[in-house]
């Protein structure tokens, strides 16, 4: 908002420079963004006489003119007929730069060099009308500049008012803090009317049909008026706070727009049907053409002020052409009204139509203020339109303003500010922003909130004005005393860190993928309807359509991470994360589980002359899950075959701890290969790390080296080809743990002389006891029970015995 520096002092008593003004109003939190001296485009734009007029000798449609400026008489061609000797106008001389970007030069015209230009209104950008030359005051004085002799330096603010202070958008708004700010008195603007002829109820009336979208409406009628230009001092300062004078009319209510900051409309009383208003909203299929000549199209949603029988202006943000105010107007009906923040904005942004009204309605109007400035724009109406205000106006209010009343602790303003201020200085801040203190005592001051001052609501909002007011710079600084300490982290965080690393010490590779994916990735899975990872949650406002939902498994990320490194050459990858994924639950939010997700493709250890590289296969996978269970001192861990949508048929199996399943392991389905562009096999995993760690992480133990032997007995057994080895070896683990230190499968064989639809199991299993040598008769008898057992629960033959 720019800010006349001229027309503040109208209101506020100033002996700063525009620079310490700026300075003060920035540090209160109003933050001045420029400060431009305006004016100094009209420097070389002077004041000339016409002496004499003369045909062109060439071109009848122009005219030379002879013109005084002072120090000499220059020749200038002209094109326009509304001059005659002895007019003052204002001459653009060679050099001159005016508003539009043009420089003026010495230029030949139908052979005639014309020295400078007479300007038109339009063209030094002060008026809208390009009607001629604009013919000034016939007492200024030639060759005075015309900046000089209209008074139109001045200094502007460009102030930077933020959406919580809608106050601010006002001259008397900026005046008011400056004057809380200075200590200076306030003046604020006459607002009396002369009141004369009929009085306005029986000349028309006002009906509002939403009062929850217009609470209060009012208007006076002001007839008998005279359409022209406004006066040189409303011009001058509407173009320093750059609104373009238009008429007297229109220049009146922008020019209380500016100093009030509220918003009012003129409708051309006669243009009326009925001579009435009607607040209300609009019909399906209406159109309001408004005063820049569109047609806009409107909803049930938007509030619009009508006549007897149509739209003539969108509420708040544009009056109507149909109602607009012309030179032949003689009769004004001038509304001022406060409506609904929220209805406003809705209409603004669905016509795309923003405007001064709009910008400060969306804010929230002054609910009591709007009187003053209706009566306050049909007196200026009067004075320069020489019009007649009709006796009362018309107030139609759905509720009244009810005032907020706000205690205010000195002990609590003191401790949040770290200051000692007392209530008596506490008030008379109050005091200075014109916020009444309706009690005051040595521990309280209770403060009534003015219309205009909608943003306190709180203490600590007035905490906040009595901080701008002492000033932000007089608060001493000071650090806050805190024992600063790292914040423990849970054992199950300690635990993921440590998983983390052992897995980066395997060769892995840790990623970090966007918590989005794209819905489409779970039927690229091949997931059924039902699965529980299509339990998604989808963003409302998504950054596109490849991130719309959160992510119910790692798996996508993890392959599309493959995906791009394949596609750069990169084979052997080894991939790990861990994270959390969001599945909709019963509840109204989410379940957050944290899964890690572990996906490896391409060789081994990599080509070497000792040996061949070796393909990544599904145990590999087995293997890194076991570690970390091993690691973790967790005992149990098992996979037992399983299908799963998106992995190889007879390539997959589930992951268990004891009878706790964690999650899946396998190898990927050709088909989710080629979905995710994936040119070799994968093998991947995913497990639930919350299950995982819910089986308790105990710390590791020192055991000494042991003081006695082992025995070591291999175990070749002959099983159906079905029975998978990880439960015999889960049943053998089971068969005397104090003697059974370990069992290890090493060898699988399927094939003569092992008889058909049956494969051969070798095992070791290591005996060992903590307080003895255990004898032959000892292992033999513990190794007899174990085979008795895997014969009766596996139907087990000793090789050698059945083939």
């Amino acid at each position: 908002m720019r800010v006349s520096m001229e027309w503040l002092r109208d209101f506020v008593s100033l002996d700063l420079s525009p620079t310490a003004v700026a300075d003060k109003l920035t540090m209160a939190g109003l933050e001045v963004e420029d400060v431009e001296a305006w004016g100094g485009l009209f420097e070389r734009i002077v004041v000339g006489e016409i002496g004499e007029i003369t045909p062109h000798p060439s071109d009848g449609r122009l005219s030379l003119c002879r013109v005084d400026v002072g120090a000499e008489t220059l020749t200038i061609v002209c094109g326009a007929h509304n001059i005659a000797v002895g007019d003052r106008v204002p001459v653009a001389r060679v050099g001159a730069s005016l508003p539009t970007g043009t420089i003026i030069t010495a230029e030949r015209i139908a052979g005639v060099v014309s020295q400078g230009m007479l300007c038109s209104g339009a063209e030094l950008g002060i008026m809208d009308t390009t009607a001629g030359i604009w013919v000034l005051p016939s007492g200024l004085r030639r060759g005075e500049s015309l900046a000089d002799a209209l008074h139109l330096r001045d200094v502007t603010l460009e102030v930077n008012v933020t959406p919580n202070r809608p106050d601010c958008l006002s001259i008397v708004g900026v005046a008011r803090e400056i004057a809380a700010l200075t200590g200076s008195p306030l003046t604020l603007p006459d607002v009396s009317v002369p009141q004369r002829g009929e009085p306005i109820g029986a000349l028309t009336s006002v009906v509002v049909e939403a009062p929850d979208l217009c609470p209060r409406y009012a208007a006076r009628l002001i007839s008998g008026l005279g359409v022209g230009p406004s006066p040189l001092w409303m011009q001058r300062r509407l173009l320093a706070c750059g609104s373009r004078p238009r008429n007297n009319v229109v220049d009146v209510t922008n020019y209380v727009l500016l100093e009030l900051g509220h918003p009012l409309h003129a409708f051309d009383y006669d243009t009326l049907r009925e001579h009435r208003i009607v607040v209300r909203v609009a019909r399906p299929g209406e159109i309001c053409v408004t005063l820049d000549g569109v047609p806009r199209p409107l909803d049930p949603s938007m509030l619009v002020i009508a006549d007897a029988e149509r739209p003539v202006g969108l509420a708040g943000v544009m009056g109507g052409q149909n109602t607009e105010i012309q030179d032949a107007s003689r009769s004004v009906l001038l509304e001022s009204a406060y409506f609904q923040p929220q209805s406003i904005r809705r209409t603004s942004k669905t016509l795309g139509l923003r405007t001064e009204a709009s910008y400060r309605f969306e804010r929230g109007a002054d609910f009591e203020g709007l009187l003053g400035a209706l009566d306050r724009t049909a007196a200026l109406m009067a004075r320069v339109a020489g019009g007649m205000v009709a006796k009362d106006r018309i107030d139609v209010a759905a509720r009244r303003w009810e005032g907020v009343r706000i205690p205010v602790r000195v002990a609590r303003v003191n401790q949040v500010l770290g200051t000692a201020l007392t209530s008596e200085v506490i008030a008379q801040y109050c005091a200075r922003l014109q916020l009444p203190v309706r009690t005051q005592t040595a521990t309280h001051v209770t403060v009534d909130i003015p219309s205009f001052r909608r943003d306190v609501t709180r203490e600590i909002d007035l905490i906040e004005e009595v901080a701008r007011l002492h000033g932000y710079q007089a608060i001493p600084t000071s650090l806050p005393r805190i024992r600063m300490a790292p914040t423990p982290r849970s054992p199950q965080q300690r635990s993921a860190g440590q998983v983390r690393d052992w897995l980066v010490g395997c060769g892995y590779t840790e990623v970090i993928n966007y918590s989005f994916m794209h819905a489409e990735d779970l039927d690229r899975l091949q997931l059924p309807a039902d699965d529980p990872l299509r339990h998604i949650v989808p963003l409302r406002n998504p950054l596109s359509k490849e991130s719309g939902v959160l992510r119910t498994t790692l798996i996508p990320g993890l392959l599309r991470t493959l995906s791009l490194n394949l596609s750069r050459d990169l084979r052997d990858l080894r991939l790990c994360e861990l994270s959390k994924v969001f599945r909709s639950g019963n509840g109204t939010l989410p379940e957050e589980p944290w899964l890690l997700g572990l996906a490896m493709t391409g060789n081994g250890g990599g080509q070497h002359w000792a040996h061949p590289a070796r393909p990544l296969d599904f145990y590999d996978v087995v293997g890194t899950l076991e570690l970390v269970a091993n690691r973790l001192h967790l005992e149990g861990l098992t996979c037992v075959a399983a299908s799963v949508p998106y992995c190889h048929p007879g390539k997959a199996a589930l992951v268990n701890l004891g009878d706790d399943p964690l999650g899946m392991v396998g190898e990927l389905h050709p088909a989710v290969l080629a979905a995710f562009d994936l040119s070799q096999p994968v093998i991947l995993a995913e497990v639930d790390v919350d299950r995982l760690l819910a089986h308790g992480v105990e710390a590791g133990r020192y055991r000494h080296v042991p003081r006695f032997p082992s025995v070591t007995r291999d175990l070749s057994i002959i099983v159906d080809a079905g029975v998978e080895a990880g439960r015999i070896l889960t049943c053998i683990r089971t068969m005397h743990p104090a003697l059974l230190r370990d069992v290890r499968l090493f060898d699988v064989y399927a094939g003569t002389p092992v008889p058909a639809g049956k494969k051969s199991l070798t095992f070791a299993l290591v005996y060992r006891a903590e307080d003895r040598t255990l004898t032959d008769e000892e292992v033999n008898r513990i190794h007899a029970r174990v085979v008795e057992q895997l014969s009766r629960a596996f139907g087990a033959q000793l090789r050698g015995q059945g083939g």
